[in-house]
């Protein structure tokens, strides 16, 4: 009784245009499905269908506008997410780069903070992107997640040091875009291997030549990360200008640069540099104006290319 009572109230998620159109091929299906189930088949199944309901309800499905976003958005966040650790892990964490420096030294190992253990996992997402593994690298990046939410009171606990808010913040926003984005059963994986290898390669480039000029970065405040948080909003205006000219290769790729804007403008805000909490808030505005006021011409691009469907049969793999 409890589970049907379950079931009805996920159902009851779909949106009523949905529910009118597909209830009652969705109910019969998912219930023939959830018979020939054991208990974690059963609670997998029910898993699914309430991921499919969620994307159903917030649009971002295969053959939606905001879907399609997501879809381009995804490689581009988990680029910048993977090229933020690549970074910090080389530049902030090793132990030998803040040698003779007044940071607390309450690290992990040879790591200067506990944020070695998310950015890791973001290079494994790398890896298993790259290697064809889509639904590890999305499993990984749900990890990566919970990691940076989980170092706020592991920190607390072990008395070790961690990176600021903004640092973890930004990556876990990053990694919401990154799961945001749905599978095609019919297209590629929303991880594709060549995007999300030029946008580390690209963002990684540029963070690098930055710390290069200006020594190690530290996470308390010093000149490289100033740097940083006063110089990207002027980069990814550039990378914006440039998916703005490369329109005619993919016309969703501008609004993608704008919602991978926004983890940007968060991790621009929250470093120290005063500069940097101006840019970082003007970006983060940006970001959220443009999505709003151009979402209603990504509706109008998307009906033209491809009719919007929504198949009565959930996903079975909620990603």
């Amino acid at each position: 009784m409890t589970s049907d009572r379950l079931f009805r109230l996920i159902i009851r998620l779909y949106p009523a245009a949905y529910r009118t159109a597909h209830e009652a091929e969705t109910v019969s299906t998912a219930r023939e499905s959830l018979a020939s189930q054991g208990r974690v088949g059963a609670t997998r199944e029910l898993a699914d269908l309430t991921v499919h309901a969620l994307r159903e309800r917030t649009r971002l499905t295969a053959t939606s506008a905001v879907g399609a976003v997501a879809a381009v958005a995804a490689p581009l966040a988990a680029g910048s997410a993977v090229a933020l650790s690549l970074v910090f892990t080389a530049f902030a964490e090793w132990t030998k780069r803040r040698a003779g420096n007044s940071q607390p030294a309450h690290g992990f190992g040879p790591f200067a903070t506990l944020g070695a253990i998310p950015y890791l996992i973001w290079i494994l997402v790398f890896l298993a992107a790259v290697f064809g593994r889509g639904a590890a690298a999305r499993r990984l990046t749900g990890i990566a997640m919970a990691a940076s939410v989980a170092l706020v009171p592991l920190a607390h606990l072990t008395h070790m040091d961690r990176p600021r808010l903004y640092v973890l913040g930004s990556l876990v926003l990053f990694g919401m875009i990154v799961l945001a984005a749905p599978i095609d059963p019919l297209g590629r994986s929303p991880l594709d291997r060549r995007a999300l290898t030029v946008c580390t390669l690209v963002m990684t480039g540029i963070l690098s030549g930055i710390s290069l000029e200006y020594g190690p970065l530290w996470y308390w405040g010093n000149d490289t990360i100033d740097a940083i948080g006063a110089l990207m909003p002027g980069a990814l205006g550039f990378l914006l200008l440039v998916s703005v000219l490369c329109m005619r290769l993919n016309r969703r790729l501008p609004f993608a640069v704008i919602v991978v804007m926004f983890p940007w403008g968060v991790f621009c805000y929250g470093t120290p540099g005063r500069p940097s909490l101006f840019f970082g808030g003007v970006v983060c505005a940006a970001a959220l104006a443009g999505f709003v006021l151009l979402l209603p011409k990504i509706d109008v691009d998307h009906r033209r290319d491809r009719p919007t469907q929504s198949g009565p049969v959930p996903p079975t793999d909620a990603g």
